[in-house]
């Protein structure tokens, strides 16, 4: 079966929501110390419509500093992309120990992220041991669409010459689930590691 792998909170662990329920990034704890402003407008970059423009862009300059402008950052936009893809890349060792057993047990493993694509080869760059592991890497900016689009899970499909009956998504967003659901595909709702249970091969 091929397994297809989304990355933030999935793969790797990006976020948490607070008790006020306010989404908060792990790599931003230090933001408020280092700029002097709360890590919250961070939303106003990471979420919502910026987002998903950003994730078929080739490059990410003009996102950020329309960003850095309307909150009078005094940075570059060049070291805001190295503060933050230096410090956004922390692998959950437990989902990729899973994974690599799923492998042994004959299942093919493939990213499939929203993630623009200079945070994309960021990773596949540093961590190159690590992600040796996914024969493929599906993205926005690669495939021409974005989760959850149908057209994101018919584009990989058709790279992997497959069915659908022959992929699982595992991702944690219910949103994706649905959508690779309701095209034939397995799911699996990732709410952490005890939610993934070893899958047979066929």
């Amino acid at each position: 079966m091929h397994l297809l792998i989304d990355l933030d909170n999935t793969l790797l662990n990006t976020f948490f929501y607070d008790d006020n329920n306010h989404l908060n990034f792990y790599w931003s704890q230090d933001f408020k110390k280092d700029f002097g402003v709360s890590p919250k407008i961070l939303s106003d970059l990471f979420c919502g419509d910026f987002i998903t423009s950003m994730s078929q862009a080739a490059d990410l300059h003009p996102f950020i500093n329309k960003f850095l402008n309307r909150h009078k950052l005094n940075i570059s936009a060049d070291d805001f992309l190295e503060y933050w893809l230096s410090r956004d890349a922390n692998f959950n060792p437990d989902v990729l120990s899973w994974l690599i057993l799923q492998k042994k047990s004959g299942h093919h493993l493939h990213i499939a992220s929203n993630q623009p694509e200079v945070r994309m080869n960021y990773i596949l760059t540093r961590f190159s041991d690590q992600m040796s592991a996914f024969e493929h890497i599906f993205t926005p900016f690669r495939l021409g669409f974005a989760k959850p689009e149908s057209q994101f899970f018919i584009s990989a499909r058709d790279i992997l010459q497959t069915n659908f009956a022959d992929i699982c998504l595992i991702d944690d967003d219910i949103i994706n689930i649905k959508a690779a659901a309701s095209l034939g595909m397995s799911t699996i709702l990732y709410q952490g590691i005890n939610s993934l249970n070893p899958i047979s091969p066929k």
